[in-house]
């Protein structure tokens, strides 16, 4: 269970994909948490709980804000934090 890792490694694994390939979109501290600890670059979503700044974490107030173009640029290592 969150936020241990592991859900996030057994995922990538089963896809056949790197993790630190991955974008995981969370919307809970502990969700970002698991998805930062397994090595996803991770895009984290305001809902019913603030998810605090920290280093390169992504932050946004709504998904209505993203699309393909800022996923490929948070895969990429881009930092976007819009809160």
């Amino acid at each position: 269970g969150k936020p241990h890792p592991e859900p996030y490694l057994v995922a990538a694994e089963k896809l056949g994909v790197d993790i630190a390939h991955c974008v995981a979109i969370e919307d809970s501290p502990t969700g970002v948490k698991s998805a930062e600890a397994a090595g996803a670059k991770v895009l984290a979503v305001k809902f019913l709980v603030e998810i605090p700044a920290a280093p390169g974490r992504n932050r946004v107030e709504s998904l209505d804000s993203i699309g393909l173009d800022e996923i490929r640029a948070i895969a990429n290592g881009e930092v976007i934090d819009l809160l």
